[in-house]
């Protein structure tokens, strides 16, 4: 994983994959390694996400491959770009100066970090 969302975790943090489908504990982490409980076990495939919710993540929600299918989209003349896993005010503000007008923009409100910065966040959007 990204080496932000382990420089982020800490003990007692829930992590999350493949949609909240598998639940660990953090048990200890550090720069460059995390221990975790499994809490609800099951299959992972390969190229499913990562989902701390009780933590805000130092990097940005958009991705490299998400700017480029924005740029696309925008092309397109899509009507509306939503943003999934919003975590503060500041990833509608950058979404917003990267649509430029192009297209209305709406937050998914996913992290616990979002709900408590609503007022914020929705005034972003």
């Amino acid at each position: 994983p990204h080496p932000e969302i382990l420089g982020t975790l800490q003990e007692g943090d829930q992590v999350l994959l493949d949609d909240g489908k598998l639940r660990m504990t953090v048990k200890t982490a550090s720069a460059e390694q995390v221990t975790c409980r499994v809490d609800v076990g099951g299959k992972l495939s390969d190229r499913k996400g990562v989902n701390t919710p009780s933590i805000v993540l130092p990097i940005s929600p958009l991705t490299p491959k998400d700017r480029e299918d924005l740029v696309h989209a925008l092309d397109m003349d899509v009507d509306w770009v939503a943003l999934s896993f919003v975590q503060r005010a500041e990833d509608m503000e950058e979404l917003r100066e990267l649509v430029n007008g192009r297209a209305r923009i709406m937050a998914k409100i996913e992290k616990p970090s979002a709900v408590k910065d609503l007022a914020a966040v929705i005034a972003a959007s």
